[in-house]
Order: C-alpha cells, then structure tokens, then sequence
C-alpha cells in the first residue's frame, strides 16, 4: 500500500503498518491497543500509521 509520510511517497506492507501503529501505541500508554488494530480495515490502520509520524508544533 502508498502511503505519503512527510511529503515522501512509499511503499508499506500492512504488517508493517500493524507494528509500527502498535508499538507508537504503547509507547505513548495505550496497552494492549493490538487487539483493536488486528479489526480494523486498510483505510483506518493506513491513517493511524500516517498520524504516528505526525509531529507536534
């Protein structure tokens, strides 16, 4: 799947989506959010991947 990360465009595997989603999760304290991430559909994992990058301003 193409996804745009920082005005870059690349190629990501959804299992790489899944874990990077994952580990941004509980790095930040919300455990155990694997359970929801193996649910949800291309669309939403592809934005919670895409805002895991996100920075703060």
């Amino acid at each position: 799947m193409n996804v745009t990360i920082n005005g870059v465009e690349k190629e990501v595997s959804v299992e790489e989506m899944k874990d990077r989603v994952i580990g941004y999760y509980d790095a930040v304290g919300i455990k155990h959010f694997y359970l929801e991430v193996d649910e949800m559909d291309e669309n939403e994992l592809k934005e919670l991947y895409i805002n895991s990058f996100a920075r703060e301003e």
